[in-house]
């Protein structure tokens, strides 16, 4: 069985390396494997976890790859720069 590293499947998928390590720790690559026994070792995906996402991102009804929802602003008003506060004098 073939294993590439994270920057192959990033060219693969034509995503930048960090998409493919939040893949990897979201499960959606489960059998990637560090190379070696060091915190910062590099991570390799099998051909088979690389050829199932390719599945599952042609599936245009699913939403396959979709975390948890982001955090949303604070409640509040808004603050918005008035003319004065960016130095300029107001002409009427």
């Amino acid at each position: 069985m073939k294993h590439y590293a994270v920057n192959q499947v990033a060219e693969y998928f034509k995503v930048s390396k960090s998409t493919v390590q939040r893949w990897i720790r979201d499960g959606h690559l489960p059998n990637a494997r560090k190379r070696g026994p060091a915190r910062n070792s590099p991570y390799t995906v099998p051909e088979s976890d690389v050829k199932s996402l390719e599945e599952q991102l042609r599936r245009p009804q699913e939403k396959a790859l979709v975390g948890p929802p982001r955090r949303q602003a604070r409640a509040g008003p808004r603050r918005t720069l008035t003319s004065k506060a960016l130095g300029a004098e107001t002409q009427t």
